[in-house]
C-alpha cells in the first residue's frame, strides 16, 4: 500500500507498506524511530478520508517544515487546527474508503493539498489580466495618469508646520 511520508525538512516520500488498523502505528514508529505517532487529523475527499499521522512532541530543530492544509478534523481535542499545529519529525498521509486503505502517492497528495488551499492565492492568475487602456501610438495611458508634474511648484501640503509646543 502506498502511503505518504513528509520528511520534518518538508521533503516528500512514498512509502510502499502492508499495514492494516492495528499496525499502522506500528509500521510508521518502526520507519522513523520516534514511539509516539499519533492519529492527529481527517480530512474529505473525493469520496474517501484522508488521515493525518504524526508527533506532537519533540526536540527543537525537529519541527516539520510542512504546513498541512486547513479544515482538518481534529481528533485529539487539545490541539490546535490543522493549519497552524506544530508537528515533530515526520508526517504520515494515507488514504481510507470504506474502511480499507487505498494507494496514496505524492502527486496524488498534491491533487489534495491543492485543492485544499483554493480560494487562498491572492496572486494574479494567467486568466486574470491586468487592464491597462494603450493609445494609438501603442504607449500606456494609464501609467500617465498616476505620474505628476512636479518642475518649479511647491505644494504647501508637504511643508512642515511650525511647533509651539513648549519644551
Amino acid at each position: 500500500m502506498k502511503i505518504v511520508q513528509i520528511k520534518s525538512d518538508g521533503n516528500m516520500i512514498e512509502l510502499d507498506e502492508q499495514f492494516t488498523v492495528k499496525n499502522i502505528r506500528k509500521m510508521m514508529r518502526e520507519k522513523t524511530k520516534v514511539k509516539k505517532i499519533l492519529h492527529l487529523y481527517n480530512w474529505s475527499y473525493d469520496g474517501s478520508m484522508i488521515q493525518c499521522y504524526g508527533c506532537l512532541e519533540g526536540k527543537t530543530g525537529k519541527e516539520n517544515k510542512h504546513e498541512l492544509p486547513p479544515l482538518g478534523e481534529k481528533l485529539i481535542e487539545t490541539i490546535d487546527n490543522s493549519d497552524i499545529q506544530l508537528i515533530f519529525n515526520d508526517i504520515f498521509v494515507v488514504r481510507v474508503e470504506n474502511k480499507k486503505y487505498l494507494d496514496f502517492d505524492v502527486s496524488e497528495y498534491g491533487l489534495f493539498y491543492n485543492l485544499c488551499f483554493q480560494g487562498f492565492d491572492d496572486c494574479l492568475s494567467d486568466e486574470e489580466t491586468y487592464d491597462e487602456e494603450v493609445d494609438d501610438e501603442g504607449s500606456s495611458n494609464s501609467l500617465n495618469e498616476f505620474i505628476v508634474n512636479d518642475e518649479g511648484s511647491i505644494d504647501s501640503d508637504y511643508e512642515l508646520d511650525e511647533d509651539y509646543n513648549e519644551y
